[in-house]
């Protein structure tokens, strides 16, 4: 079992990095909903820049997400496994779109 894990080391950490950031991005979207229905009309009109001033937090989850990434790269360079490899590719690229895209509109 230690062998294994050996071999999977840097793409086991980028997909555990990835779904920490996905997780976190998604909390931080559904508070950001929440607070969108409960406020008024003239408050709705100036939500972009309420969000950036209340949640600016969120972009910090981008450093996870790359960080990820990176450790996605260096499992390609290591050379292990290609199925961990692509799902933690594909993980980290996910969780880099997701700090940037307003998810929130979509839970509303």
């Amino acid at each position: 079992m230690i062998q294994r894990t050996k071999m999977y080391r840097f793409s086991a950490l980028s997909i555990i990095l990835s779904l920490v950031c996905i997780i976190a991005v998604i909390v931080v979207n559904r508070k950001i909903a929440e607070q969108y229905l409960l406020s008024d009309g003239k408050t709705r009109a100036m939500f972009g820049i309420i969000e950036i001033a209340q949640f600016y937090y969120k972009y910090y989850f981008s450093i996870l997400g790359l960080s990820s990434l990176i450790f996605g790269l260096i499992a390609v360079r290591k050379k292990e496994m290609k199925l961990t490899i692509q799902i933690a590719l594909f993980l980290s690229i996910i969780s880099n779109i997701s700090v940037f895209i307003q998810l929130w509109k979509l839970m509303i």
